[in-house]
């Protein structure tokens, strides 16, 4: 099993001397800052070498239902933020994409409708680093119900905050396209690792 940060990091993911002793012992992460291009860069091929962690790339949209994280394409075009379109690009060109945070209020308009899930999503993110909900959660039985990937991401901004949310694999990730057929086959597990405080 691999367990990995997946989503929006965004100043982190340096090197097996994580500043989280979480991740350290996850050994091997692989990390998508998904402020990124969605295909691999001379860049991130040289941080992953220099720091000796897988680097995938991704992007996170703002559609008109929702912020959509998005696996496989090669650049941002504008008609990517109306969903529909997105989702015939995305399917066109071998990506994935997962709705994230859900959970948080959209201030955009309406957040996807439920029903619209499975054909829309290949993921929903269940688990988000800043916010309560944790393994087992409402979103995360909708996910099992619908037989879509349910995908935790710590959303960090800072290097202390990586791996609060992880998403662990069935099977290694090394590239792009292996991430991409794990999200579409639903294969992965969502993993909350914020400390807990003990009940007295």
């Amino acid at each position: 099993m691999r367990i990995a940060p997946i989503t929006r990091v965004t100043a982190a993911c340096a090197s097996r001397s994580w500043p989280n002793e979480r991740l350290r012992a996850a050994s091997t992460a692989s990390c998508s800052p998904s402020t990124t291009p969605s295909r691999p860069t001379d860049e991130l091929r040289v941080l992953s070498e220099r720091h000796e962690v897988l680097l995938l790339p991704g992007m996170e949209i703002g559609t008109d239902v929702g912020h959509v994280l998005v696996y496989g394409l090669d650049r941002f075009r504008p008609e990517l933020l109306e969903i529909d379109t997105l989702r015939r690009i995305v399917i066109a060109e071998g990506a994935a994409m997962a709705l994230a945070h859900p959970m948080r209020p959209f201030h955009g308009g309406q957040h996807a409708a439920r029903e619209n899930y499975e054909q829309w999503f290949d993921a929903v993110e269940t688990i988000n680093g800043d916010h309560a909900d944790t393994e087992g959660g409402p979103f995360e039985q909708l996910t099992s119900k619908l037989g879509i990937s349910a995908i935790g991401g710590s959303d960090v901004h800072s290097a202390q905050a990586v791996g609060r949310a992880v998403t662990t694999f069935e099977a290694t990730v090394d590239s792009i396209e292996e991430l991409v057929d794990q999200l579409r086959a639903a294969t992965t597990r969502p993993r909350d690792l914020r400390p807990r405080n003990p009940i007295e």
